[in-house]
């Protein structure tokens, strides 16, 4: 297997377009943000191609690194793990409640990449791999103990200054 060392998003969002597929290799997650969502890939599952070619925006969380597949086995094992990936988000997405299909979506997403990867990321994104508002997202943080997005706390901070300069 031949590994592919992109520069830089730009490069991936090429290969994508593309219709090149790669295989995601090593420890972490792969977030692909599409349009009015976010798809999550794990290691050993297949990127690119006709799944990923309206992909806009790619998150690599922990240490992930992409190789091309040189056998038709190799290429069916990861597009096994990809539908493996679909097929979990999918059972996320029967959670009815917002709240507690917004926890159980963190706890996946670190359980595979670490509650440091998963910090740094805002509600913004996260909110859109498990189907929930942002603000529903930052309630599951909290009542998970875990840190304020940090895109989330710049906003809540600059409504507060507002808030108290109209006062």
């Amino acid at each position: 297997m031949s590994s592919v060392t992109p520069r830089h998003e730009g490069e991936l969002l090429h290969l994508f377009s593309s219709g090149q597929t790669l295989i995601a290799r090593g420890q972490g997650l792969v977030l692909l943000c599409k349009e009015h969502y976010v798809d999550v890939v794990g290691s050993d599952a297949m990127v690119g191609g006709v799944a990923d070619y309206s992909c806009q925006k790619i998150f690599l969380l922990g240490s992930i690194h992409f190789a091309h597949s040189q056998s038709s086995e190799e290429r069916r094992a990861a597009f096994e793990e990809r539908i493996a990936w679909i097929n979990d988000l999918s059972e996320l997405a029967c959670e009815v409640v917002p709240l507690q299909r917004a926890q159980k979506c963190l706890t996946k997403l670190i359980q595979a990449a670490g509650a440091k990867a998963i910090a740094d990321l805002s509600d913004e994104w996260l909110c859109q791999v498990c189907g929930v508002l942002p603000n529903t997202m930052t309630m599951a943080r909290k009542g998970m103990g875990l840190p304020a997005s940090p895109a989330m706390s710049d906003v809540n901070i600059a409504q507060d200054r507002l808030l108290a300069q109209s006062l």
